[in-house]
């Protein structure tokens, strides 16, 4: 059963952990994914995929920083780069870095979506609608790990496309659960066209894709065999798309896959 918009606009995204913090989708970009839905159920994930041709996405790291001092995490950069690889293999996704800037801001506020902190960092934009811009900021507002812009907001707005994640959770950071940079490839997956597997609760289809079943709420930790929807298997805690552990998130589902490819070819030109 596929939730409505407005009870899908109800279900908060990042306030049950301190990991994303991705705006609810609009009622446009619901409608829009139910489209997108009822096209792709009529064809396999396979058939689907089989004509589709590899997307080499060009990515713009920007690594903020308070003061000179702090590292450029140069090293770090490009290991983020071969987890985003990492993630996405078995799509047809590849990540190559295409540019690099470290800025300085002194006085620089939590950046936190339409904050004039994130108006200030999203200068350094680069690119068009095919393009990854990353940012990489000392501090983002709420204690979030970080978030995302949808596909069909950029015509609206842009300026402010791209991912933000906090430097602790780069390759090799020191955030907790947090610090292998597979939040980067969550926050890609939103940037992608997903949303989180928890979308809804337990109304089957609350994120509007067939084979991640229904999850009440998001995973902690790695809560092997959890089952919090009885009836429609165990949640997903191993999907990218959850809030599990960086360990535990290992996957896609065809599906997700499928969708990733849809909204790539529609919205950013993939």
């Amino acid at each position: 059963m596929m939730l409505s918009a407005s009870a899908l606009l109800l279900a908060l995204c990042g306030t049950a952990s301190a990991f994303c913090g991705v705006r609810e989708p609009s009622a446009e970009g619901l409608a829009i994914l139910s489209e997108f839905h009822n096209q792709e159920s009529t064809v396999s994930p396979d058939d689907f995929l089989r004509g589709e041709r590899p997307s080499n996405i060009n990515v713009y790291v920007h690594v903020i920083r308070h003061s000179a001092t702090e590292s450029t995490l140069a090293r770090e950069v490009d290991e983020q780069i071969d987890v985003l690889n990492e993630v996405f293999e078995g799509t047809q996704f590849t990540f190559r870095l295409a540019g690099y800037d470290s800025p300085v801001y002194p006085d620089l506020a939590p950046v936190s979506q339409g904050s004039a902190a994130e108006e200030l960092v999203k200068e350094l934009r680069r690119g068009d609608a095919s393009d990854l811009n990353l940012y990489i900021v000392p501090e983002i507002g709420d204690g979030i790990a970080g978030y995302a812009t949808f596909p069909w907001d950029y015509l609206r707005s842009s300026q402010q496309d791209g991912v933000v994640i906090l430097r602790t959770c780069v390759p090799g950071g020191n955030q907790p659960a947090r610090n292998t940079g597979k939040v980067a490839g969550h926050e890609v997956g939103h940037w992608l066209g997903l949303l989180h597997t928890f979308q809804g609760g337990c109304q089957l289809g609350g994120d509007f894709i067939d084979d991640t079943p229904a999850e009440e709420s998001p995973a902690d930790g790695c809560p092997t065999g959890r089952d919090s929807c009885p009836g429609g298997g165990v949640d997903p805690i191993h999907n990218h798309m959850d809030y599990s552990d960086d360990d535990c998130r290992t996957e896609f589902t065809p599906r997700q896959i499928q969708r990733m490819a849809t909204a790539a070819s529609v919205f950013r030109r993939l």
